[in-house]
């Protein structure tokens, strides 16, 4: 996170020279690791400008207009441009399990003197992303609901975008009961299935199958990672709540990529004014 204290002493001299004369206002945003400006809810826009300098731990300051300026955390960049270049990128952020931008909803508002406008603002429930499958089993609605309402650590995200950015995909759901009642002496007893929502991810922590199944005789859920058909960990909740399956999936699956911002570099050192 970038010390704002530090950015104010440190800016002015940096772009003194590339603003217009007699021209001492200007503006400036912040993409650092800090969840407030790296976790945007609005669908942004890609930003372009020329790399006019750095600060000294190698954060980029982008010219980005006349008097305006965007910093860049250096532990967020991909790749390093150099200074002069002309550079566009896209900030993070949320997407659902098609890909697609999680964008505000048009909010209806009212005025002081009763006139109706309408507004794009982001509420409570319209950053949720839906699962792509459906359950009748109550256990398997219950965590389905979950992983689409708890909000991960950083407290901008939910568990559903952390999926996402994990690249899962191939949902499958387990529903089938455990009968307890006898079955003829002839026909095999199938082996019992827990209830489960299982799905393939794929990061530098780990790559494979996740499932999260429900232990019956604990009434607790539990999370199974499974890689190459062998089973890598399993690991119960440590309570009948699903409060801390955000924190579980965040330690086994979340490397943190989804953070890295790629710099596309469009003109090299291009002559600046």
């Amino acid at each position: 996170m970038l010390d704002k204290q530090r950015v104010k002493t440190e800016l002015p001299l940096l772009i003194m020279f590339h603003l217009p004369l007699y021209q001492g206002h200007y503006d400036y945003k912040i993409i650092d690791d800090s969840p407030k400006t790296l976790v945007k809810d609005f669908a942004p826009k890609p930003i372009q400008g020329v790399v006019v300098n750095k600060l000294l731990d190698g954060s980029l300051v982008i010219k980005t207009g006349e008097r305006a300026f965007c910093l860049v955390e250096h532990t967020l960049l991909k790749n390093i441009p150099q200074i002069g270049d002309e550079v566009r990128f896209m900030p993070y952020t949320k997407r659902d399990f098609d890909g697609e931008f999680v964008i505000p909803k048009n909010t209806l508002l009212i005025e002081a003197n009763g006139k109706f406008y309408q507004e794009k603002q982001m509420v409570d429930c319209s950053d949720k992303v839906y699962l792509p499958f459906s359950s009748y089993r109550s256990r398997l609605r219950e965590l389905k609901n979950k992983l689409e309402e708890l909000r991960a650590s950083d407290e901008t995200r939910r568990i559903a975008h952390m999926l996402v950015d994990a690249h899962a995909q191939n949902f499958s759901l387990e529903e089938r009961y455990n009968h307890s009642f006898a079955k003829p002496f002839y026909k095999k007893k199938k082996p019992y299935i827990p209830p489960s929502i299982s799905f393939d991810v794929s990061t530098t922590k780990f790559e494979g199958r996740v499932v999260l199944y429900y232990q019956e005789k604990e009434q607790r859920f539990a999370v199974q990672l499974i890689k190459e058909n062998n089973i890598f960990l399993d690991l119960a909740l440590s309570s009948p709540d699903l409060d801390s399956i955000g924190f579980i999936l965040e330690q086994l699956i979340d490397d943190g990529s989804w953070k890295k911002i790629k710099i596309e570099v469009l003109n090299k050192k291009i002559p600046l004014c």
